[in-house]
């Protein structure tokens, strides 16, 4: 695809889908010009790109104003990134996918035409692809072909996944504010628009390259360590979506309650620091074993957390 759409002229051009892509930033000074040149280098030759800068106090604004003959400028005050991303959705309401790039990140030259040949083939509504992480470690990811039962499990479909903005703007589909503080509001979107009926398809190659930040935590490192954001997270998430859609989450009603139990015993223990730290301590220790982090049988751990609270009782 790539030398024929080199070659199109202007006319030809809008025979192809818009894409928005919305490049998100907080206090990236240092690399948000990357992404913005990463996403002004696509091969696909349809794109119109915002930048968001949400609140900075160093001088990304100065950085991203020095694009504003190529990019669109959006600066307001710090709203977090939820809300910014429910922003970038706003933003993109004219066109026909959205992309979102967080300003640490930087795509493929390729991203968006590998993603938008797919979805036109697969007539997908949500296209997710492989990461190059990079920076502290480095790795391909290996994430699994789409499965619904395994995305209720676990994320593997990150905020950079391109999306149908006509399946988005029908079913109403927006960025959960409550898990603005608890992280993996990207694995809420991407499962609320799976279980709406959204069309998911994967593209097998790493065109997303995601920074993984030398001496200090990502904020998706700091959610994968704090146990008490996961239980939140997985509580509220499964708790939302058994409401809504009781047919998929029947059998997830007693995990809910689990996690619930749980919840409200790290929350007891909070008062009783000793205790705390101890069960802590093995709470962590589970978490942080491979099983847990890696595997989709993450319900079969949930068990063994209520038989530690049982013990401490």
């Amino acid at each position: 695809m790539s030398d024929e759409v080199m070659n199109l002229d202007d006319a030809a051009h809008e025979a192809f889908p818009l894409v928005a892509i919305v490049i998100i930033n907080h206090n990236y000074s240092e690399f948000v010009g990357q992404a913005i040149e990463s996403a002004l280098a696509q091969t696909y030759p349809r794109t119109e790109i915002y930048v968001i800068d949400d609140g900075s106090t160093d001088n990304s604004v100065e950085v991203i104003s020095s694009y504003d003959e190529q990019v669109h400028v959006c600066v307001q005050q710090n709203q977090g990134v939820v809300k910014t991303r429910n922003k970038a959705i706003s933003l993109a309401k004219d066109a026909d996918y959205l992309v979102q790039l967080d300003a640490d990140d930087y795509l493929d030259e390729h991203f968006v035409e590998n993603m938008i040949s797919c979805a036109l083939k697969e007539s997908a509504d949500l296209v997710y692809c492989q990461v190059h992480y990079f920076g502290r470690v480095e790795f391909d990811s290996k994430y699994p072909e789409y499965n619904l039962e395994k995305l209720k499990h676990e994320n593997y479909m990150g905020a950079y996944s391109l999306l149908r903005m006509a399946f988005i703007i029908e079913h109403d589909l927006e960025y959960d504010e409550y898990l603005g503080c608890l992280g993996y509001e990207d694995w809420d979107f991407a499962l609320g628009a799976c279980l709406s009926g959204a069309v998911a398809a994967r593209v097998d190659e790493s065109l997303y390259f995601y920074r993984k930040h030398t001496g200090t935590a990502s904020r998706n490192d700091a959610q994968e360590n704090d146990l008490s954001k996961i239980l939140l997270v997985r509580h509220h998430i499964w708790q939302k979506y058994n409401h809504i859609y009781p047919s998929e989450f029947c059998y997830f009603s007693a995990e809910i309650d689990i996690l619930y139990e749980m919840i409200s015993q790290l929350e007891a223990y909070e008062v009783d620091k000793g205790k705390y730290a101890e069960v802590r301590g093995q709470l962590e220790q589970m978490q942080n074993s491979k099983r847990w982090r890696y595997s989709s049988r993450v319900l079969d751990w949930m068990h063994k957390f209520r038989s530690i609270f049982r013990r401490k009782n």
